[in-house]
């Protein structure tokens, strides 16, 4: 596969991740893509983002062409402490992160590694883009049950078949052709990769991870002292336009600091690439 062309590898202990580095800029941008999906969400924004960023995006363990353990609890605490463990062999101390979903997760679990004192290592600033929050915020014991069965529901039936795949996936893009079949092969291919499918089997992790620590992670990313930016597309059918208001109050981000995309679903950086790019470029001057 061309994209595989793109990554290099850093073999860590027992793991080896894949990543995307673009090397150059004093800046470096860590980019933390959601649950099933891998660093080819950004393969369009890579060449306008480099202009002011060292651009680096790992495919997380289990995803992509990253390794992809039987044994392994694919949890966010673990991907972050390989996360760091990577960062220090690259001897970057200084960051900003982009996240999605999962890698949301993974943001406040690698916060936490650096308040423990564990890695020198600074954040900057942190991007979110698109990412689910009624679980954490769900009290009602049967909606968030209904919650978490609508996701996992969501999540198995990706890996069902081609088929099932690209509809599911056709779902999270308001408009439907802005995916071609040819990025729709991609992704089923960087899924099935090394036996990868199976990685869904963890499915439930994820689902118990983001019930249990949902709330304390909002908290702690609430009190952190670092900037916080929001780019969400308006449009999205998983993703509610509600949840970016609740961000925007949970987090006490300023509306400065937001960005709202029309005409445009779950992935804005694959969907308006342009845009988005231009988004990134605007926040930064006021990061």
């Amino acid at each position: 596969m061309e994209w595989k062309k793109n990554h290099k590898t850093i073999h860590l202990p027992e793991q080896t991740i894949s990543y995307i580095d673009t090397e150059y800029g004093d800046q470096i941008l860590l980019i933390l893509h959601g649950f099933a999906t891998s660093s080819y969400d950004y393969y369009k924004i890579i060449d306008e983002l480099r202009k002011s960023y060292r651009v680096i995006i790992p495919d997380l363990i289990g995803f992509g062409f990253s390794s992809k353990p039987k044994n392994f609890f694919y949890t966010a605490k673990d991907q972050a402490s390989l996360l760091t463990v990577m960062l220090r062999e690259l001897e970057i101390k200084k960051v900003s992160i982009m996240a999605q979903g999962f890698g949301v997760c993974i943001t406040d679990e690698i916060e936490s590694i650096i308040d423990l004192g564990f890695v020198d290592l600074q954040i900057d600033d942190i991007f979110f883009i698109n990412s689910r929050i009624q679980l954490a915020l769900t009290k009602d014991e049967s909606e968030l049950e209904l919650q978490k069965q609508l996701l996992t529901s969501s999540l198995v039936k990706l890996s069902l078949s081609y088929e099932m795949f690209k509809k599911y996936m056709k779902v999270s893009f308001y408009e439907k052709e802005a995916i071609s079949e040819e990025e729709l092969e991609n992704y089923w291919e960087m899924l099935n990769y090394n036996n990868g499918i199976k990685t869904m089997n963890f499915i439930d992790n994820y689902m118990l991870e983001t019930t249990n620590f949902g709330k304390r992670r909002l908290a702690n990313l609430k009190k952190s002292s670092i900037n916080k930016f929001v780019i969400w597309g308006k449009n999205d059918e998983n993703e509610s336009i509600e949840s970016f208001q609740k961000i925007k109050e949970l987090l006490e981000i300023q509306s400065k600091n937001m960005a709202l995309i029309d005409n445009c679903g779950h992935f804005p950086m694959l969907e308006k690439p342009e845009e988005f790019a231009k988004i990134i470029k605007e926040l930064k001057k006021i990061a």
